[in-house]
């Protein structure tokens, strides 16, 4: 864990999207935690390959809207990362967008790491 400078600080606010056509009768679409993380449940419920999926992250800076900073805890107009996450099947359907809106004090590494745990 890495530390903040304020204990009560959030450090990243998000929301994920998912087909509700796809999703439909699965346990993801149920209320509640699943279980293995999003991509253990849509692998358990014959949507997602994990061995195949792709991911494409993008990443821009701007100023938070006012929800984003209340949610945040941080003053509206302060400086933002935001993260779009499109994760496709092997076929290319997207399946999940996912939007990440951290605030500056955030660090990024990303490094293109496979969904699936090397063998």
């Amino acid at each position: 864990m890495l530390p903040c400078a304020a204990r009560s600080s959030i450090l990243a606010w998000g929301r994920a999207y998912y087909p509700a056509d796809l999703l439909d009768g699965t346990p993801v679409a149920a209320s509640g935690k699943v279980t293995d993380g999003i991509y253990g449940a849509l692998a358990a419920a014959g949507i997602l390959d994990v061995a195949t999926a792709r991911v494409t992250e993008t990443f821009h800076a701007r100023t938070a809207t006012s929800a984003e900073a209340a949610a945040l805890r941080i003053p509206a107009g302060s400086p933002v990362l935001v993260i779009d996450r499109v994760t496709r099947t092997g076929a290319g359907h997207a399946i999940e967008l996912l939007r990440r809106v951290a605030a500056s004090r955030v660090r990024v590494i990303h490094d293109g790491l496979p969904l699936t745990a090397p063998a």
